[in-house]
């Protein structure tokens, strides 16, 4: 008679895993942070930026770990305060949502790639193994989704409060400058981020859209960011919101010579 061949439960071996990664946390959120701050340009050029992207691939990945460890459903849970601040911070410095959704893919890979690393440690059978390779696989990628939802909501939100707020305060300042209240260099670049002692080229941008105001702001933002491209601007405009749908800007250009 042969002997039955054991029977494997997928859950407790995903748990195995679980566990198994979760000791090597530490370790993951430095290697993935390095490659996603090496990766993607908008992320790696801030020091503190690239703190709180440790602090959100921490709590993503031991959310992750917690989930196949507990076998834990989805709409239990909650998206972690350091991804949701770490989105909110990215939209306050103008990092665009395809630089944060390509962290997050990119986190991924690297993550399943792990994943399988210790599947293959296993003693299973080759069938089995697969198995719990798609188990995985399916919860990181169900996980990704729903945390995607909840990072591109803050981000989107964020950037228009942002946007009010930065386009509302600049429009205070400038008003002073116009008038001509005192009010030094550097306290002016302090407050609006823009410098003063360069040469300034002025425009007016406006939209005529019926969309509502979010997708105003992100054209005429857009617009005026183009504009400073163009003009080889080395930062971004100054932008004072004149009503919703109409921004006054300041664009720092270079300094044109004469050839001779």
């Amino acid at each position: 008679m042969k002997a039955s061949e054991p029977e494997f439960d997928i859950s407790e071996l995903l748990a195995l895993v679980a566990r198994h990664l979760d000791v090597r946390i530490p370790e993951i959120v430095r290697e993935m942070r390095d490659l996603l701050a090496s990766r993607i340009t908008d992320l790696g050029g801030d020091p503190h930026l690239v703190e709180m992207l440790q602090a959100s691939i921490e709590g993503n990945v031991t959310t992750i770990c917690h989930i196949l460890a507990n076998d834990i459903d989805l709409d239990s849970l909650q998206p972690t305060t350091a991804a949701v601040e770490y989105a909110a911070r990215l939209a306050q410095r103008d990092v665009p949502l395809a630089a944060l959704t390509r962290a997050y893919y990119l986190g991924q890979s690297m993550f399943l790639r792990l994943g399988m690393d210790e599947i293959e440690r296993l003693d299973i059978p080759d069938g089995i193994r697969i198995d719990v390779v798609r188990a995985i696989a399916d919860v990181v990628h169900r996980y990704i989704d729903w945390i995607l939802q909840f990072v591109t909501s803050v981000h989107d939100q964020e950037r228009r409060r942002w946007w009010n707020n930065r386009a509302s305060l600049n429009a205070g300042i400038i008003l002073k400058v116009l008038r001509g209240d005192t009010l030094p260099a550097r306290g002016f670049e302090s407050e609006t981020g823009y410098s003063l002692t360069q040469t300034h080229v002025a425009l007016v941008a406006w939209t005529d859209s019926s969309s509502d105001d979010q997708d105003q702001q992100r054209g005429i933002d857009q617009l005026l960011r183009k504009v400073a491209a163009l003009l080889h601007s080395s930062a971004p405009p100054l932008v004072a919101a004149a009503d919703r749908s109409t921004a006054w800007a300041w664009v720092a250009a270079p300094v044109m010579t004469e050839q001779s």
